[in-house]
């Protein structure tokens, strides 16, 4: 009985086996985590069909076909900031370091100063851990001496703080470069780097934001909290018009300064709390 079933199925089989199919695998997101080195891809086809002779539906598998996953260091550092200072404020630069690749990388970071860095001072280099775009209590200063290991896919945010002098002569300009240089465990280099450039000027208002994330049976309310702060060494004026329209506030012409926020995707508006005086 089995050789009977076995010879009235192979016309089926022979239709099906006489069509070949080429498949390519790609990530499921281009967030998800990168396959480790050294790990196995194992993957077996199968095929589903009506056998006639015994009226049910069969299924017959392939052979096993295994792939070994090679060794793809990655190194990326982003982040490009642009600040307008005025003597005497505060900077920060904000740079991501991301392991692209899926092996671990001894990472070690480094900062140069250009142009008139002897007008900066305060110089330190912070993790923001819970990437709130702020440095909080928990943030510690990076020892730069010191090589930071990232596994494969993971994401480093730092903030480059800094102090400008009381001295510094108006229109100067000066950047920071971080350098991020990483080894693979098989002696592989990689070097990556990011600059932020700042320009000094009398005046100058300076904004930053924070978020907060707190989950419901409705999903995630995300707070924004937005600072304005004048760091100018004079009055900021608001202007009477934006992109040539009148501000207007309860039918009187108003004068002030537009402070724009877009709301992200996927998310909706919920309300505003003013906090200023």
């Amino acid at each position: 009985m089995r050789s009977f079933l076995m010879s009235k199925a192979r016309p089926a089989l022979a239709l099906i086996s006489a069509s070949a199919m080429s498949l390519s695998l790609l990530p499921h997101t281009a967030a998800a985590a990168p396959a480790p080195a050294g790990s196995f891809i194992r993957n077996v086809a199968a095929v589903s069909y009506f056998n006639t002779s015994l009226g049910i539906m069969e299924r017959v598998f392939s052979n096993p076909v295994r792939a070994e996953v090679a060794a793809v260091p990655g190194l990326e550092v982003t982040g490009y900031s642009d600040l307008l200072l005025t003597r005497g404020a505060f900077g920060r630069y904000h740079f991501d370091v991301i392991n692209t690749g899926n092996v671990p990388l001894s990472t070690s970071l480094s900062i140069g100063e250009q142009g008139s860095a002897q007008m900066m001072s305060r110089q330190s280099l912070f993790p923001d851990l819970n990437g709130n775009g702020l440095i909080d209590v928990e943030d510690r200063a990076v020892d730069m001496s010191a090589p930071i290991m990232l596994a494969a896919g993971e994401r480093l945010q730092l903030i480059y703080e800094f102090r400008i002098s009381a001295d510094t002569p108006v229109s100067t300009q000066f950047a920071s470069m971080l350098t991020a240089s990483a080894v693979t465990e098989d002696g592989q280099s990689l070097s990556e780097e990011a600059v932020g450039v700042s320009r000094v000027e009398e005046g100058g208002l300076e904004v930053s934001k924070e978020q907060v994330v707190s989950e419901n049976d409705e999903g995630a309310l995300i707070t924004y909290t937005l600072r304005l702060r004048n760091d100018s060494e004079r009055d900021a004026f608001g202007y009477p018009q934006i992109d040539g329209q009148p501000i207007v506030i309860d039918g009187t012409p108003r004068t002030g300064v537009l402070l724009r926020d877009a709301i992200p995707l996927n998310t909706v508006f919920n309300t505003v709390q003013d906090r200023g005086p």
